[in-house]
């Protein structure tokens, strides 16, 4: 990480501008790549701030996973990487900047939508759900919620983001027993860590 002055540049191509949230999966930042000069996303995790080694290996399932999703209703893989030395770690996942509203900034700020609206919203949603679990193996993404859903400024297309609590049907980690995702957006066996493909459903 390069500082100077105000200005932190990671890898000497990704110039941070505003940090966009801060969440269990770490900070997120708003990012500048000097390379292309485009808008990027940069998740940042830090060892010092995280209480479970869990976090850190949801935070590499993610990139893992992000990397071979090309679907225009997700974000962008760009790259993933560490910073390390002998007392610290630090691990970044830069994506695509996604230019608009979640469905929780839409929903406080114009109240609730028509049923023909809600209707095409979700069906817009199945069909990516339906792309997501024909991958082999399938894509669980376990936290499908207003604020994990992004309407695009512009043409309007809903994107998927977030993808921190991501999980593999059929593989190990499938089977574990970690409780992950929002308890008000979450299907019962989710509640045990059981997920399947039909929890993101739904």
């Amino acid at each position: 990480m390069q500082e100077n002055q105000d200005v932190i540049v990671l890898k000497e191509r990704y110039q941070l501008e505003r940090q966009l949230g801060q969440g269990g999966q770490g900070k997120t930042w708003l990012a500048t790549d000097r390379t292309t000069q485009e808008a990027v996303v940069v998740k940042h995790l830090s060892l010092k701030e995280t209480e479970r080694w869990k976090q850190i290996e949801l935070f590499e399932r993610e990139g893992e996973v992000l990397q071979g999703l090309e679907h225009e209703q997700i974000p962008h893989y760009v790259e993933m990487f560490a910073e390390l030395d002998e007392d610290r770690a630090e691990f970044y996942l830069v994506q695509e900047f996604i230019d608009g509203m979640t469905l929780a900034e839409e929903l406080s700020a114009s109240g609730c939508w028509t049923p023909q609206k809600a209707v095409e919203d979700l069906r817009a949603m199945l069909e990516l759900l339906v792309w997501l679990q024909a991958r082999v193996p399938p894509v669980i993404h376990r936290d499908i919620k207003p604020s994990n859903i992004m309407r695009r400024a512009g043409n309007g297309q809903l994107v998927l983001i977030d993808f921190g609590a991501v999980q593999l049907a059929g593989t190990d980690a499938s089977h574990a027993s970690t409780f992950v995702g929002t308890a008000s957006y979450m299907a019962f066996e989710q509640m045990s860590g059981k997920a399947l493909p039909a929890s993101d459903v739904y």
